[in-house]
């Protein structure tokens, strides 16, 4: 019996070390081949360093580890889905590396094989594409703590002011963040509760973006903008027409 357990307790690791052993003697072979390692080689090699580092983290994780075995599978796939010289240049541009990534899944997602699958893939890629766009258009999100720092009231009060939607608040995860855009040295951009409380859309994402877009009843302002030229009334307008039929 003794011996059944001690085995049991080594088989995980020693297979752990012959993974471990194949995969870098995949990498230096590869490495040898490269007279001269490019910058970016690099820290591709060095990423999934990283991601192999990750995997032997939450090892213990069941839920996890399946999670991260999806994602690079994943990975894989919208690495080599077919993407043209124009979509695989609006990829890179992207100021973010999650960004860059929704980007790549859409165009994977769009494959047919995928589509006949999965027919939400596409939709999902995509709005998750723009959801990076908006938070680095909008300059990051703060934490619930961050906001309470900068208005100096109590947590309870942010999140009345959430559930009262005068304030920003998206969903991210089992939480909310709060778009940094909506804030000043001083507090929250003036006149922005009155607007957020007139307006009838209450969809986070959506509240988010509307803030960020141009309009051309504010002659091309964002209505952030505009709220910071101190134009509140012409904003408020417009926000009291979301949503009407």
């Amino acid at each position: 019996m003794a011996a059944l357990v001690n085995a049991s307790r080594t088989k995980k690791p020693d297979r752990l070390k012959d993974i471990g052993t194949r995969t870098a003697g995949f990498v230096v072979t590869e490495l040898r081949s490269h007279t001269e390692l490019s910058a970016e080689l690099a820290r591709v090699i060095e990423g999934i360093g990283q991601v192999l580092e990750r995997a032997i983290e939450i090892s213990g994780e069941p839920q996890k580890l399946a999670l991260l075995s999806r994602a690079v599978k994943g990975f894989d796939a919208a690495i080599n889905a077919p993407v043209n010289s124009a979509d695989l240049v609006s990829i890179l541009s992207s100021s973010t590396d999650v960004g860059a990534l929704a980007k790549a899944l859409t165009a994977a997602a769009s494959d047919p094989v995928v589509a006949k699958l999965d027919p939400t893939a596409e939709l999902v890629a995509a709005g998750a594409a723009r959801k990076a766009e908006l938070i680095n258009l909008a300059g990051g999100l703060f934490s619930l703590q961050n906001v309470v720092s900068l208005l100096k009231i109590t947590r309870q009060a942010i999140e009345k002011r959430r559930k009262a939607g005068t304030i920003i608040a998206v969903r991210t995860g089992d939480d909310y963040r709060y778009p940094a855009c909506q804030f000043t040295q001083d507090g929250m951009v003036e006149g922005l509760d009155m607007v957020l409380k007139e307006m009838p859309v209450r969809a986070d994402w959506m509240r988010l973006e509307w803030l960020l877009t141009p309009d051309e009843a504010l002659d091309g302002l964002s209505p952030l903008e505009a709220l910071k030229k101190g134009q509140l009334e012409d904003v408020l307008d417009v926000a009291r027409a979301q949503g009407a039929e």
